[in-house]
């Protein structure tokens, strides 16, 4: 099976267009893939909930299901647990990129995944 960790971006666009391809493959869970994300994945979804329902054109009710939908499908980590050593390595590879990153390539090498 692959592990596949899912960044923000990735959510947020499943949210604002939940029958894209992007978001039936986060929720098509007979596929061989696990997919997982950090938890501050939720915060940020939370924090940017007025951008997606204006981007969605959808209720706050509607955005809520469907972001239930997707969280059933994802596995959550705690970013505590990555070793420190992937966090010393994600932040080398993540140098002048967004600062943001390095949590999920932290989870990336720690998860042995895809990014």
């Amino acid at each position: 099976m692959i592990t596949v960790v899912i960044d923000t971006n990735i959510l947020f666009s499943a949210l604002i267009s939940p029958n894209s391809n992007i978001a039936r493959l986060l929720t098509h869970t007979s596929l061989p893939i696990r997919r997982i994300t950090c938890h501050y994945t939720m915060v940020e979804l939370f924090k940017h909930q007025t951008k997606i329902i204006k981007n969605s054109k959808k209720s706050f009710e509607q955005i809520v299901d469907d972001y239930y939908t997707l969280l059933n499908c994802l596995e959550l980590h705690n970013e505590f647990l990555i070793e420190k050593s992937h966090w010393q390595e994600a932040e080398r590879l993540t140098i002048g990129v967004d600062a943001f990153d390095i949590s999920y390539v932290a989870l990336t090498l720690q998860t042995d995944g895809v990014l």
